[in-house]
């Protein structure tokens, strides 16, 4: 063989070679955007389930602040009602309140306070007017 032959067979397999790193060096690079799409998508799950967490926190605090105050208008509410006692001897007719009161007086405010609620109107405030109305 010549020089010049072997020179060019040389010249061959180095673009043969060149030619399959190039291909293997592709492959790499489809594989990192793979990656990095898939590591964008996990990024944005791991947002989305943080406001997600945050959206959960801030209602069980809201909750919890309901149910407090949920709570402390039934203590008032348990205790004007506590005031009645009913005398099942009078006249024959039923049960009367004393005081002069009637017992629909207290139906009517616990219905008031049952239709505040469900309208999240239930302010302690809003609780003891409607009760000094009524009675």
């Amino acid at each position: 063989m010549t020089l010049n032959a072997e020179v060019l067979e040389s010249l061959g397999q180095i673009a043969t070679q060149i030619a399959k790193a190039a291909s293997v060096t592709e492959e790499i690079s489809r594989a990192a955007r793979e990656q990095a799409v898939g590591v964008s998508q996990i990024n944005e799950s791991i947002s989305q389930m943080n406001g997600i967490t945050q959206q959960v926190a801030a209602n069980a605090e809201e909750s919890a602040s309901a149910a407090t105050e949920l709570e402390s208008q039934a203590h008032v509410l348990h205790d004007a009602v506590a005031q009645f006692t009913l005398d099942t001897t009078a006249s024959g007719r039923g049960a009367t309140p004393t005081r002069g009161r009637s017992v629909s007086r207290a139906a009517k405010a616990t219905r008031t306070v049952a239709v505040r609620s469900s309208r999240h109107e239930v302010g302690a405030d809003a609780f003891n007017d409607d009760l000094a109305a009524i009675f």
